[in-house]
């Protein structure tokens, strides 16, 4: 019996073509209504979470009913424009996440039963070669590096 298998799929080369396609085609659309920053730049400016969202909202409901307070230099149109764009921002970004969140979880577990199947190999090479089985100590010099600088563990000393 073999060891439980969780993932089993492979992305077909016409499927993977697709998606870069799309991939670079939603970031060339994107580029059009994004900006870049730098990290300091970022961090510099107020965070838009959910209680900044319903303040600029009420500042937008209450700006139109109340004209008279708004600032001659102040446009109205470009504070709604703003606010718009980090609902729809805020739309796509929940997609991106669900998506990045997706793409990780699978990588991680893709990645986890190969790496198990991969050790299951180099096992029963390291046997082969401490047996003197031809070809056996080339491909465990060829695979022991990924141990490197993992020797075996110390145990730990009882305290007193």
């Amino acid at each position: 019996m073999g060891l439980e298998n969780q993932i089993s799929v492979r992305i077909s080369d016409e499927d993977m073509i697709l998606l870069n396609e799309y991939l670079s085609k939603s970031t060339e659309i994107l580029h059009k209504y994004t900006v870049e920053m730098s990290a300091k730049d970022r961090q510099r400016k107020d965070k838009f979470g959910d209680k900044a969202s319903l303040y600029v909202s009420k500042c937008i409901a209450f700006a139109k009913t109340n004209p008279e307070f708004i600032p001659g230099f102040m446009e109205l149109e470009e504070l709604e424009k703003d606010y718009d764009l980090t609902k729809q921002m805020r739309s796509l970004i929940i997609k991106v996440i669900q998506i990045r969140d997706s793409l990780t979880a699978t990588r991680a577990l893709a990645g986890y039963e190969a790496n198990r199947q991969g050790n299951l190999y180099y096992k029963t090479v390291k046997s082969a070669m401490k047996m003197g089985i031809t070809n056996a100590s080339t491909i465990y010099n060829e695979l022991k590096f990924r141990f490197a600088g993992m020797g075996k563990r110390a145990k730990a000393k009882p305290q007193s």
